[in-house]
């Protein structure tokens, strides 16, 4: 509205100045013409007086009664009054043109700022609008930066509570860890109790099993086989089951030799008819045998329940390090994911502060621009904006080379955390393969070892039966040595090779479960170290991110000072803009006072106009005179 009534104003003062300038040239040819017209009449007045005043010498000397001497006087006085009147006329007319000329000049001046001021206006009008958006465009701005300054506090104290939660947790997870080590350390206690009551009861097995050499002789091929086998047993599976089978043909070759022994018990039924006083004599040895044969139950029972237990807390320790290393794993994955989502805000409010200082420096340079169009009339202004833009030139590349700096700085923190999540992949893979390789190894022992209790129970049930036929035999030795004696020697040493092999057997089996204790207990080292290397790395991994959260701090520091930079800058752009408005107002202050002399020029231009009708009057006043003295003249020549 304002500039619409700026424009019809404009438009009525160049009409005004078009109908001046044309009234000034009607005045101009008029005064010519008065002035042509004047200087004819001053001309005839002249001509007419000198006539006047000769005819008047001439008629002196002659002068006759016609002429009174009032009509003389009359005429002489009239003559002095428009000599008089002649010269105040000639006083007139230099003045008006005087006046005429200076009002031309002065119109001429008033035309030059007429126009200056209507482009000043025009200009003013155009940088008042680029700075009432450049306001409300700044104005925006500072409303989205102080949202993002309330975004990043907000986003900062969350932060600081997920720091101060990790923080917590890790002490948790410390203490857990501590508990973990004691628990370990009681187990591995426990673990040498158990294979120090295993090696003794191995012990007392090894007692029992001296008189049983006979029998453990036809397995001590079995033995070996198992013994291979176990040894290859990581690398060659298929050896397992080779193995099996020959551990079931050796059970095979036990049966035939439990039914041979049957056999040969049947064959022997008669003798232990005929004995019954010696199996008597006998059924205390063989009542120790079975006291010493209910013990090795027992103690296979307490292997059993110890070997039980062992595979619980087997389980256990993995199932807690599968939870632990899942825990972790998951933690650092959301580590990860809320890391490369801080990333991605940063680069995202990185990207949208580079925008809105890009569009305040091309707001800033519009304005800047508009302001020097403004006030190029006004030196010391330009050069004080010009040391401003200056400043504001070297803080803008400060600040751009402060965001490459950051985002350096958070490409190099993305790279490592590539690399460390690249490492831990990795190691977590390495971890993972060797704990089921271990899991197996531990599953693919238990097997073996139920697989040896089987056995052992099978051997021991064949020992017993062995025993009972050797007892059997030897009493019947001692009734039919003198018929005998010969077969009892052979079936006594082949019985006695026999329980030799079964305690090598035995030997072995106790050796296999020691290896097994010893695997467990590697087992259980490797987990402790792996424990402690994933405390190290969390500690370094919980480090890493406080480095990096310190960073981005930092960073959100230079970010805000450089949005209160800005703010600054913009509470000097609407500094700025008031004075550009107070500058507007004085113009227009100034073109109501041209309009104010405007009005003044008409005025004066209306009263030189009704000067140049009085002076028409004046003129045809002093025409009808002269015709007056023209028809007169005659008669004073007479």
């Amino acid at each position: 509205m304002d500039h619409k009534r700026y424009q019809e104003q404009l438009q009525s003062l160049e009409g005004k100045q078009r109908e001046t300038a044309s009234s000034n040239r009607a005045l101009k040819e008029r005064a010519d013409l008065l002035q042509q017209q004047r200087d004819t009449a001053v001309a005839e007045n002249t001509e007419l007086q000198e006539r006047l005043l000769q005819e008047q010498r001439a008629k002196t000397s002659r002068a006759d009664s016609g002429i009174s001497k009032e009509d003389w006087k009359e005429m002489n006085d009239r003559l002095d009054l428009l000599i008089k009147e002649n010269d105040k006329l000639m006083e007139q007319n230099k003045k008006e043109r005087k006046e005429t000329s200076r009002l031309r000049n002065e119109m001429a001046v008033q035309a030059k700022e007429l126009n200056s001021i209507k482009q000043q206006l025009a200009d003013t009008i155009d940088q008042l609008n680029v700075a009432k958006q450049e306001s409300i465009a700044l104005q925006n701005v500072n409303q989205e930066l102080e949202k993002d300054c309330k975004a990043w506090q907000d986003e900062l104290e969350a932060a600081n509570e997920e720091i101060q939660a990790s923080h917590a947790e890790k002490r948790r997870f410390l203490n857990e860890l501590h508990v973990r080590e004691a628990q370990v350390i009681d187990l591995k206690r426990s673990l040498e109790e158990i294979t120090a009551r295993y090696h003794s009861h191995v012990e007392e097995s090894s007692a029992l099993a001296t008189r049983e050499k006979e029998l453990m002789n036809t397995l001590k091929l079995t033995a070996k086989d198992l013994e291979d086998a176990r040894a290859t047993h990581a690398s060659q599976e298929a050896q397992l089951e080779t193995l099996k089978r020959e551990r079931d043909d050796a059970l095979r070759v036990s049966r035939g030799l439990e039914q041979r022994l049957a056999t040969a018990d049947q064959q022997h039924v008669e003798l232990y008819q005929d004995k019954e006083k010696e199996i008597e004599k006998t059924e205390e040895a063989i009542l120790e045998k079975e006291k010493a044969l209910l013990r090795e139950q027992q103690a296979q029972k307490e292997i059993q329940r110890l070997s039980e237990k062992l595979k619980t807390i087997t389980a256990k320790s993995r199932e807690m390090a599968e939870t632990e290393i899942e825990m972790l794993r998951s933690r650092h994955l959301a580590e990860k994911r809320r890391f490369a989502d801080d990333m991605a805000k940063l680069e995202t409010m990185c990207a949208n502060l580079q925008g809105q200082i890009d569009r305040a420096i091309r707001d800033k340079r519009a304005a800047e621009s508009e302001l020097e169009k403004s006030t190029r009339h006004l030196p010391t202004d330009y050069d004080r904006l010009t040391m401003t833009l200056d400043e504001l030139t070297g803080k803008l590349r400060t600040s751009e080379r402060d965001k490459m700096d950051a985002v350096h700085k958070l490409e190099s923190v993305q790279h490592k955390l590539e690399r460390e999540q690249h490492r831990f992949e990795k190691e977590k893979q390495q971890v993972a393969d060797g704990s089921e390789h271990a899991y197996r190894r531990s599953r693919k022992v238990e097997r073996e070892l139920e697989e040896m209790k089987e056995d052992r129970v099978k051997l021991l049930a064949t020992i017993v039966q062995l025993e009972r036929s050797l007892n059997s035999v030897t009493e019947s030795k001692h009734k039919i040595a003198a018929s005998h004696e010969a077969e009892m020697t052979a079936l006594t040493e082949r019985y006695e090779g026999k329980i030799n092999e079964l305690t090598i057997k035995l030997q072995h089996l106790g050796d296999a479960h020691g290896k097994t204790c010893r695997d467990l207990q590697v087992l259980l080292s490797e987990q402790r170290v792996m424990a402690e290397r994933w405390k190290e790395e969390t500690a370094c991994l919980v480090d890493r991110h406080n480095h990096a959260l310190n960073d981005v701090r930092q960073q959100l520091a230079r970010c805000q000072h450089r949005s209160e930079e800005l703010e600054g800058q913009m509470l000097r752009g609407e500094a700025r803009r008031k004075e550009v408005m107070t500058q507007l107002a004085d113009e227009k202050k100034a073109a109501g006072r041209v309009m104010a002399r405007l009005r003044e020029l008409e005025a004066a231009l209306e009263a030189a106009k009704r000067q140049n009708a009085a002076w028409s009057a004046r003129e045809r006043e002093l025409a009808e005179d002269r015709k007056r003295l023209r028809t007169y003249s005659p008669y004073v020549y007479l």
